[in-house]
């Protein structure tokens, strides 16, 4: 594994006011900086992913790469995982 910083341009926040859930805004340079994610977070999303992908491929008796997506709680750092759904398209090295 390798870590890259992105640009990370924008952050999604909470919005206020009636009919508004989120919005995006610039993101503040001193976190453009730093990473998203600690290594214990990407430990546990792989985790989670290997998991995901040996159920999927046990179902269908054959190795099943899949398209897995996830979240993090700005305000807890709770990970989630949103969706997970087999690749349509194989992954390029």
């Amino acid at each position: 594994l390798r870590k890259h910083l992105g640009k990370k341009e924008k952050t999604m926040i909470f919005a206020r006011g009636a009919g508004k859930t989120t919005k995006n805004i610039d993101t503040p340079a001193s976190r453009r900086r730093r990473f998203s994610l600690h290594d214990e977070d990407v430990l546990v999303l792989a985790k989670w992913a290997k998991r995901i992908e040996q159920h999927y491929s046990s179902r269908r008796n054959m190795p099943t790469p899949m398209d897995i997506e996830w979240a993090k709680d700005g305000m807890t750092g709770e990970l989630f995982i949103v969706q997970a759904r087999p690749e349509t398209v194989q992954a390029r090295s």
